[in-house]
């Protein structure tokens, strides 16, 4: 595949997922907006940066033999799919934790060992606790719950 043509399509799919994500907010009360469209503006920005990049390369350049790991990527969108699920069942925290922790220590490259577990154990710890802080303390924005949290 190009880089043109890859970059049109990283452009589109950006622009869906931003769409996608206005749609699921319009029902939304003004506080729990705010945030959403932060992200859905620099998703579409994004998106548009890529497909005019896209349209503009004129190098048809090649993305060459690059290493791509079809199970990681599959793995990722059916644990995506599960998690977007679970997190009305279980609670967005829990299920937030479980996912980057197993997410981060399975895609890291450094193999499935203690060590890596480990660091993937600190990276989610942080990541769930800057998130509460920002959703729960900062912003005092409701978050989804379930049977834990």
């Amino acid at each position: 595949m190009s880089n043109k043509v890859a970059d049109i399509l990283t452009g589109i799919v950006t622009l869906l997922v931003a769409a996608v994500f206005y749609v699921q907010g319009i029902d939304l009360e003004f506080e729990s907006k705010v945030f959403p469209q932060v992200i859905e503006v620099f998703l579409s920005l994004t998106g548009i940066y890529m497909l005019v990049r896209g349209f503009l390369d004129k190098s048809g350049k090649s993305m060459g033999d690059a290493n791509i790991h079809y199970g990681r990527g599959m793995l990722m969108v059916l644990a995506s799919v599960l998690y977007v699920m679970a997190i009305s069942y279980i609670g967005f925290y829990v299920t937030s934790f479980v996912f980057l922790l197993l997410m981060s220590w399975f895609l890291n490259d450094k193999g499935l060992n203690l060590k890596s577990f480990g660091v993937s154990t600190i990276f989610a710890v942080i990541m769930i606790v800057a998130v509460y802080g920002t959703f729960s303390m900062f912003l005092d924005v409701p978050t989804p719950s379930g049977i834990f949290f």
